[in-house]
């Protein structure tokens, strides 16, 4: 494995360089020569540590060439440890996954986005048209043992339930769907049957408190960043005229524009605001 701090990976992949330093080529060769997998695109650098030389592409020679059509396929041979696929078995795009080690257990958190994946962010339709649904959804994991057991806790209500799990060709998987928007929260490993007790113990014993704190009609504030203040609600005046009662940040945005003749913020624009 090629651990980066806590993190372990069994395959790497090297963009194209010009050049790359001899500490990064040592790592990959040992990394390779112990049976992990080195991907590099197109060409081998032609620099060592800005220097030109042949000792890249002489290492390089241990790794694996492709190209930028066929790096996924290359690449999820070996790396793909989640797999989330339709009732086609064709990978669902829309769905982004978080997974994360708990010992040794696992936690996955899985959200449909809705829409197909614009190659541009401004293309993105807005949230109120993002429709796409999954009925069928099929999530497996390789490193988990098929004899494993999911939990699913409810993302609204906090309730925990068990997850409808099965093995395919040997793996580990949930049977599952998502609905518009739809996101999900998964507990998964041996020790989860009975981390099913455990998780309502934990919730009992550490219930949500909840609380009204009464704030001053003005109070100190400090800013964590630079102009990073959220505000929902604000007066505004215009050319030093009357301020106008107040209203929702985004209705002013848009009184503003038609006073200026501008088109109404849409959800695609990259920075809608004035």
């Amino acid at each position: 494995m090629f651990r980066v701090e806590k993190a372990l990976y069994n395959t790497v992949i090297v963009p194209e360089l010009r050049t790359i330093r001899k500490t990064t080529l040592d790592l990959l060769t040992e990394f390779a020569s112990l049976g992990g997998k080195v991907i590099y695109l197109n060409r081998a650098p032609e620099y060592l540590d800005g220097t030109r030389s042949e000792e890249p592409a002489e290492k390089f020679k241990a790794f694996e060439k492709t190209n930028l059509q066929h790096i996924v396929a290359e690449a999820e041979v070996t790396g793909r440890l989640l797999s989330i696929t339709d009732g086609k078995k064709q990978e669902i795009e829309p769905v982004f996954s978080l997974l994360r080690r708990d010992g040794s257990d696992f936690v996955l958190f899985a959200c449909n986005l809705g829409t197909a994946i614009p190659k541009n962010n401004a293309d993105a339709p807005s949230v109120r048209d993002r429709k796409l649904v999954f009925p069928e959804a099929t999530i497996t994991i390789n490193d988990v043992s098929a004899d494993s057991q999911a939990l699913e806790v409810n993302l609204t209500t906090g309730e925990i339930t068990r997850a409808e799990t099965t093995s395919i060709d040997g793996k580990f998987a949930i049977q599952t769907s998502f609905d518009e928007l739809e996101s999900r929260l998964f507990l998964i490993g041996k020790s989860s049957s009975a981390s099913f007790d455990s998780f309502k113990i934990r919730k009992e014993k550490n219930p949500l408190k909840k609380a009204q704190v009464p704030l001053p009609a003005q109070w100190k504030y400090k800013l964590d960043e630079p102009n990073v203040l959220p505000l929902d609600m604000a007066r505004c005046s215009v050319n030093g005229g009357e301020y106008a009662k107040e209203d929702y940040i985004l209705s002013i945005d848009c009184k503003i524009r038609e006073m200026m003749g501008e088109n109404i913020r849409g959800g695609g624009m990259i920075q809608p605001w004035l």
